[in-house]
């Protein structure tokens, strides 16, 4: 253990991984199988998971780490974070405890990012050498607005009826379908598939690796009974995405997208040609974080957009074009690095 500031400060591992759901189980409903298979399970291994901050012996803080390959335009491959589930009690906060968790972080690997989302967690970070990236989007798109403006969100029945059918306005000729001739096709992405479309779309540009260990990991990623996940990928000549539809809170089929490959570099009509595709299957809501770059070339309104506070230690890729298919909520998701 590591000392600083009378907060101790341990590597996370199977003999504290108690400690670790422990402190998470205070922020709400932590299904331990999951961040088990998160953090654990891992598919990058070699460097720290996580950490854990002790004071007076007693758990007070933790902050985990997906482990990644940072591939840069030469080819060079260098270790990377993601930093996820950062947490101090409320009782220890103002302790140092966050700061330290982050500083050990921000040590591990040469590049680091991250979503630290409140204001005080984001003036920790850039203490501990995160500086902020710009421009960053987390959009929701809804392709049955009906059900998303009924069914989202709790209240009276009529004014759950307002809200479908002003979803339904505002929805209204925003996003056209355009002719795509390809299919979407439901079952995990065949791994060979997905890996040789990182090679055609990716070549010669900033990203995160995929490897075999990697893409079986995620295949591996837990089912709640209750969302209901169902995988899906699409290749075709234009394009690769990958992704799964998923029950939210409310009912709604959410399809989150955790890859979207663009092989001629025209993500904006990659993108309007998947959103088109996605009409056929039985999608609510689609979710994924975009650069406003591309947020304005597919004139998205505002009202879907979230602006993401994503935060990254290496200077030398402070200001890519996008960064692209990061869902704030499952952080171990691929990211890439597209220069504009």
């Amino acid at each position: 253990m590591n000392l600083t500031n009378k907060i101790e400060i341990s590597e996370l591992t199977s003999q504290n991984f108690p400690d670790f759901i422990k402190l998470l189980g205070e922020r709400g409903y932590i299904p331990a199988d999951f961040y088990d298979w998160k953090y654990m399970d891992r598919a990058n291994k070699g460097i720290a998971s996580g950490y854990v901050a002790y004071k007076d012996h007693q758990p007070v803080g933790c902050i985990g780490i997906i482990n990644k390959i940072f591939v840069d335009r030469s080819g060079t491959a260098t270790a990377a974070t993601w930093f996820a589930d950062w947490y101090v009690s409320t009782t220890s906060r103002g302790t140092g405890a966050g700061k330290a968790l982050m500083n050990k972080v921000a040590d591990t690997a040469p590049t680091g990012l991250g979503i630290p989302g409140p204001l005080q967690a984001q003036a920790v970070a850039s203490k501990a050498g995160y500086k902020p990236l710009h421009g960053f989007i987390e959009v929701q798109i809804p392709l049955r607005p009906w059900r998303v403006g009924h069914k989202r969100y709790s209240g009276t029945l009529i004014r759950r009826l307002a809200r479908g059918l002003r979803e339904v306005k505002n929805t209204h000729g925003v996003i056209k379908r355009v002719a795509f001739n390809s299919t979407l096709t439901f079952g995990f992405p065949p791994i060979e598939q997905w890996l040789n479309a990182e090679k055609k779309g990716l070549q010669n540009r900033p990203h995160f690796q995929r490897s075999n260990s990697l893409l079986e990991w995620l295949q591996k990623m837990p089912v709640d009974d209750s969302t209901s996940r169902r995988w899906w990928h699409v290749d075709s000549n234009e394009m690769f995405a990958a992704g799964f539809i998923e029950k939210d809170t409310w009912g709604l089929q959410r399809c989150k997208v955790m890859e979207l490959i663009s092989f001629e570099n025209k993500e904006a009509d990659a993108f309007k040609s998947f959103l088109s595709l996605l009409h056929t299957s039985d999608t609510d809501l689609v979710v994924l974080l975009l650069h406003q770059n591309l947020v304005a070339d597919i004139a998205i309104p505002q009202r879907w957009q979230l602006p993401v506070p994503l935060h990254i230690t290496a200077t030398a890729y402070e200001n890519p074009g996008y960064l692209s298919l990061l869902d704030k909520e499952s952080s171990w998701r691929e990211l890439t690095f597209i220069n504009e």
